[in-house]
């Protein structure tokens, strides 16, 4: 094909059209642009619309590449592994798109600005690495609205934590092979029992035997239940929850 009838702008949009060469297509550009160098001709025939988004496409990569950490999901027992220089301590995320656990794994190790940006913005670096730009203006007096990150920690669609096995439990996250339910609720946590104990505890108070002593066959079943297995009794009903013991 001659240099003549090659129509090059046809070519670029072809490739950009075919998905599984779209990406090929831009990287190729991109290197290009380090080697046949001339953004004023390449800009003069763009539309004000499409400079616009060249624009705001350069700010956005621009901020992305200021990002200095990086959430990585993994097993609670990963996540809880000691803190360095180049990691976090142990996280889990709540509400609607939250139930990970993870860690911040750090591009080098923080500077001081970084560090008080990560304590305050845990949200925005699960996200972005980062701050979200709003918070990290030079102008404080002019921030008048939080970002989608900080809205999405206020109405709980999701919070990141640190591990505290309370707040694990209290929040549903919080795995273990075995878990009850009694008479449809879950003592403390609301969801389920975590300790067995404690759910023979609550059985016993409910149990509306009349015989209240230590020789009343149903409370000589509750305290001999061994939690394996559903339980179902005179007003008590024990609902076991089985899940796999690999997280």
């Amino acid at each position: 094909m001659s240099d003549e009838s090659f129509d090059l702008t046809n070519y670029i949009r072809t490739e950009l059209e075919n998905f599984h060469n779209r990406e090929d297509c831009l990287n190729n550009i991109g290197k290009a642009f380090n080697e046949y160098l001339s953004y004023e001709n390449l800009l003069k025939n763009m539309d004000d619309n499409s400079i616009r988004e060249l624009e705001d496409a350069i700010d956005r990569v621009k901020f992305q590449r200021k990002s200095f950490t990086k959430f990585i999901t993994c097993s609670r027992e990963e996540a809880a592994k000691e803190a360095t220089n180049l990691r976090s301590k142990g996280y889990f995320t709540y509400g609607e798109f939250g139930g990970d656990y993870g860690y911040f794994q750090h591009k080098q190790a923080l500077t001081e600005e970084q560090k008080e940006w990560f304590d305050e913005h845990k949200e925005c670096c699960y996200y972005h690495g980062q701050p979200c730009y709003v918070w990290q203006k030079e102008e404080p007096d002019n921030w008048d609205e939080d970002c989608e990150c900080h809205l999405g920690r206020e109405y709980a669609t999701l919070i990141v934590y640190e591990l505290d096995e309370d707040e694990e439990k209290r929040s549903g996250i919080w795995k273990q092979e075995i878990t009850w339910t009694l008479n449809g609720y879950g003592g403390e946590y609301r969801d389920c029992y975590y300790s067995l104990e404690e759910l023979k505890k609550d059985a016993l108070g409910e149990c509306e035997s009349k015989l209240n002593n230590e020789e009343c066959p149903i409370r000589k079943k509750i305290l001999l239940y061994d939690g394996k297995d559903d339980l179902n009794i005179a007003n008590i009903k024990v609902i076991t929850n089985n899940i796999s013991s690999d997280y």
